[in-house]
């Protein structure tokens, strides 16, 4: 990013703040993020082109305890829809109820005495969200992502951990930001605890993640959320259970009434034909963007990174992007995946078969990750 942009967010940053309208819509159109943890928080823009607001705040450091362990090991959609929020005669106690709902969730629930201090700690969040993004902003028409994130004492879990520097805290930050810069911390040593891990009992040596970084697996999570889970297991919507299938919402209509989808992840079922590897060869092209990606997780990073432009010219661009990649390393694609797309026959034609099958795939990721904000005031983002 250039300075003259850089200084262009900073300044209508301070104007949104003041309850300025934006003059210049290239700002108006980007995701505004708080991002809290140890020591402070900080805000930002991210690259996600939503006028939507977006948390990732540690709540194992707010309320002082870790995760509940067997909470988070189920991605489930769990949401308030617009038309509830908007019907509703007290909208902010619905959001707040939902924020304390969520965490007791992830953190279980105390007792007592500490389950009152902890509702008013989560209250007290609350109103502190509005201070930074805007005092209505649970009641304008923009969605909130609701990212509490909650640690169990793993590497993966503490790699996530929003740290910030004291003298930090309050500024705002480039979205690019180093963790040198913010934190002050690049790695940390961990003895892992995973029993299959060749390294357990051992100490080991994890890089933490960048701001960028954890915003964007955000966005992977969401996508198992909104494109996998919802079919899979019951949704939370509106504070009640639904499902596509039983117990059916309206939302569910209007996310998926049209589009050819039953929340399959059909790039990683790929890997069922070439023996659990990258089947497409798109490991190195989504590793930038969610490091630390693994085969057969593949396809929500897919998401993600077409959630930077969600639009038909973004699909176009990632398809080709993909097609041109397979291409350049053709003799590094298993042969069942060249079979099965018709690669060697139709390498001079563009990969037509290839192309119709990523084209369809990502409009449906295109269409749900667009009307989710449409449909929703706020979506609580499980990590996993």
């Amino acid at each position: 990013m250039k300075r003259k942009d850089t200084k262009l967010l900073l300044e209508n940053w301070r104007r949104f703040l003041d309850g300025q309208v934006f003059e210049d819509n290239r700002v108006n159109e980007l995701y505004q993020a708080v991002y809290g943890g140890t020591g402070g928080y900080v805000k930002t823009q991210t690259d996600i082109p939503r006028k939507d607001y977006l948390i990732y705040d540690d709540y194992a450091e707010i309320l002082g305890r870790p995760m509940n362990y067997g909470a988070g090991t189920e991605i489930q959609l769990q949401a308030l829809t617009k038309s509830f929020v908007n019907s509703s005669s007290n909208p902010e106690d619905d959001i707040v109820d939902f924020f304390i709902e969520i965490v007791e969730e992830a953190f279980g629930r105390s007792k007592g005495e500490q389950r009152k201090k902890e509702i008013e700690l989560i209250k007290e969040r609350a109103k502190f969200y509005k201070t930074v993004f805007s005092p209505s902003m649970y009641t304008d028409d923009k969605t909130i992502l609701f990212i509490p994130l909650a640690h169990f004492g793993d590497s993966t879990t503490e790699s996530q951990r929003p740290y910030v520097k004291d003298d930090m805290s309050g500024e705002e930050v480039n979205f690019d930001i180093s963790n040198e810069e913010l934190s002050g911390k690049t790695d940390f040593e961990h003895v892992e605890q995973d029993r299959v891990s060749d390294n357990f009992g051992k100490p080991s040596v994890h890089k933490y993640l960048t701001l960028k970084d954890n915003i964007n697996w955000s966005m992977h999570d969401l996508g198992h959320a909104i494109l996998q889970s919802v079919f899979e297991t019951e949704s939370i919507i509106d504070f009640d259970e639904h499902h596509p299938q039983e117990n059916r919402h309206d939302v569910f209509d209007f996310l998926f009434k049209d589009l050819d989808t039953k929340g399959r992840r059909q790039v990683d079922e790929l890997e069922a034909d070439v023996k659990s590897t990258d089947a497409l060869h798109i490991k190195e092209l989504l590793n930038a963007l969610t490091p630390g990606v693994g085969e057969g997780d593949l396809e929500f990073s897919l998401f993600a990174k077409l959630m930077k432009n969600p639009t038909e010219k973004g699909v176009e661009e990632l398809v080709s992007l993909i097609s041109n990649n397979i291409s350049n390393n053709i003799e590094k694609i298993h042969p069942n995946i060249i079979k099965r797309f018709n690669l060697e026959n139709e390498m001079s034609s563009g990969f037509n078969t290839l192309k119709s099958f990523l084209t369809n795939v990502l409009h449906v990721q295109k269409e749900v990750g667009n009307r989710v904000h449409d449909a929703f005031k706020v979506i609580y983002v499980p990590k996993n």
